[in-house]
Order: C-alpha cells, then sequence, then structure tokens
C-alpha cells in the first residue's frame, strides 16, 4: 500500500493527471458510436471471404499489390491494403465468428445433424471437419454447411 500512495504522490502521477482531465477525455458515448462503413474495409472483408471459401491465404499477397495498381483514381483501390497475415485474422477474428452468430440464430431451437468427415491435410495432421445440415426458414429448404475444423 505504501508503494500506491508513493506513485499516487509521485511528480509524473500528478503531471500525467492533469493532462487527462475530464474535459479532454470525452465522454463514454463518443466509445460507443456507430461504426461508419468504410468502403475500404467492406472491400477488404469481401476478398477475405472470396480467399476463405475459393483460393489459398498465400495468394492475397500477390493480389494486395495488384489491385491498387489496376486503377489509380479509385480511391478504394488505392487504399485497400492486404496480405496474407491480414487476411487470415479478419477470417479468423471478424468473419468466423459473425458467421457462426449468423448461423446459430438462423438454426435456433430447430433439430439438425453433424455431418463428421476425417481427413489428412498437407502437413499430415488427421482433422475433423464437422458440416451441419438444417432446415433453413429464410430459405424454404435443407442446408449444408461448413461448421469448423478440429485438428485430431
Amino acid at each position: 500500500m505504501k508503494s500506491l500512495t508513493g506513485h499516487y504522490l509521485s511528480k509524473k502521477h500528478v503531471d500525467n493527471t492533469k493532462s487527462s482531465t475530464s474535459k479532454s477525455q470525452g465522454s463514454i458515448k463518443g466509445a460507443f458510436r456507430p461504426i461508419e462503413k468504410d468502403p475500404v474495409k467492406v472491400a477488404e472483408l469481401r476478398v477475405a471471404v472470396y480467399i476463405a471459401e475459393h483460393a489459398s491465404a498465400l495468394s492475397v499477397d500477390h493480389l494486395g499489390e495488384l489491385l491498387p495498381k489496376l486503377d489509380k483514381k479509385s480511391c478504394i483501390l488505392r487504399d485497400f491494403k492486404m496480405h496474407h497475415t491480414k487476411c487470415v485474422r479478419l477470417q479468423r477474428y471478424v468473419i468466423a465468428p459473425s458467421f457462426a452468430t449468423k448461423l446459430r440464430s438462423e438454426i435456433g431451437d430447430q433439430f439438425f445433424s453433424l455431418v463428421a468427415d476425417e481427413s489428412t491435410n498437407e502437413a499430415n495432421v488427421s482433422c475433423l471437419a464437422l458440416c451441419i445440415r438444417f432446415y433453413s426458414d429464410s430459405k424454404k429448404s435443407l442446408v449444408d454447411t461448413f461448421y469448423r475444423l478440429v485438428p485430431l
């Protein structure tokens, strides 16, 4: 407790608290403003979804360098920046949770089937691919969709 009191009375702490007054800090409302749709971010997310479905994330390195050169006048293409690390992180931390939430809400309390298939990937690691089959009220048909890949 003595060190906490010592820090509280130190010159560094006093100077730092003076610079962060409540006026300069802003209100809590500013932290929860609705997110505006940035067209560059939308384009990056769409490319990440496309790559997840159709190609390898490593191919994004070349695509990320090519797209800005296609049209110098387009602010979206000019500001587009993506390599495989950003693509994979968008897929894992933004797109996947969003899709999982949407899938859970679409299935709801309905019955579903879990389809499992074991396979081995390029690194010789056995994986269990899980797919879900359910009746979609919005599509009025049976839907088969990928759920997740579980390493064994």
